[in-house]
């Protein structure tokens, strides 16, 4: 009998199992990559009642803490759900809020005031319940204003929903001062709240009434912590001109808000 060479049996199936194996291990280092790059799908958290439905989207990462970011009227909701995306993938869980757009309100500075404050603390002790991580509130200028009031309210509850409030640039005049007026804060400010964190760019003309508002914030007995970025303007990192510098702290944003938050969390 002739001795044609016939392919083994058990060497095919060899070969097809190693196949789908290393097929396998491709997709699963593929969907790290997107987890790793920010691109991963959102946790949606929603809060309703009677009436308001408001939702966040959750980017969740390993971190005993999570960020839940007021929306900023001045850059896209979706960069901004990139943002939020990026700084999970350094190892912060991040929310964004998307209350403007869950009101029907527009994008200026003003909608804030429109926001139900209730509404808005059930929807951060949603986020707490659903996440089990601690919040730190981080909101961007006039945003600020609304960011402080729930602060307040969540102190006057002992802290039951957030552990503190990051402030990019805050604005928390109760209204613009005429030339040569001293600037007049919300109330709120002089009343003791959460600890306090605040990034201030040096290109921000907030920027030159810091040193005005940490002295109303302290005598109100609040803790406060203050960092000043340098070579950089106000929203930075959701700029669609960022420069080189401000595109840096943008992928440093895990790093910068973990720092603020270890100030946050020393009690002297």
């Amino acid at each position: 009998m002739s001795n044609h060479n016939y392919p083994n049996w058990q060497e095919n199936s060899l070969i097809k199992y190693l196949s789908l194996l290393a097929i396998l291990l491709l997709h699963l280092q593929a969907s790290a990559a997107i987890s790793n790059t920010g691109t991963s799908q959102p946790q949606l958290v929603t809060y309703s009642d009677d009436e308001h439905e408001l939702t966040a989207s959750c980017y969740i990462a390993n971190s005993n803490e999570i960020l839940v970011f007021f929306p900023s009227v001045y850059a896209s909701l979706e960069d901004q759900e990139a943002y939020a995306s990026e700084i999970a993938a350094g190892g912060l869980a991040t929310c964004i809020s998307h209350m403007l757009t869950d009101l029907f309100l527009p994008m200026k500075n003003s909608s804030y005031a429109e926001v139900p404050r209730a509404a808005m603390l059930g929807l951060l002790n949603l986020v707490r319940q659903q996440t089990g991580k601690q919040i730190y509130l981080v909101a961007h200028g006039s945003g600020n204003r609304l960011a402080y009031r729930l602060a307040t309210l969540a102190f006057d509850n002992s802290r039951a929903t957030l552990q503190g409030l990051i402030m990019l640039s805050p604005n928390l005049l109760d209204h613009t001062p005429e030339p040569g007026e001293q600037p007049v804060y919300m109330p709120e400010v002089h009343r003791k709240t959460l600890p306090l964190y605040i990034f201030q760019p040096e290109y921000s003309p907030h920027h030159y009434h810091l040193e005005a508002l940490l002295k109303n914030i302290r005598e109100s007995g609040t803790s406060v912590y203050f960092q000043r970025i340098a070579n950089a303007r106000d929203g930075y990192a959701l700029r669609e001109n960022r420069s080189a510098r401000e595109q840096r702290l943008r992928e440093q944003g895990a790093t910068l808000f973990l720092e603020a938050i270890r100030e946050l969390k020393y009690e002297p």
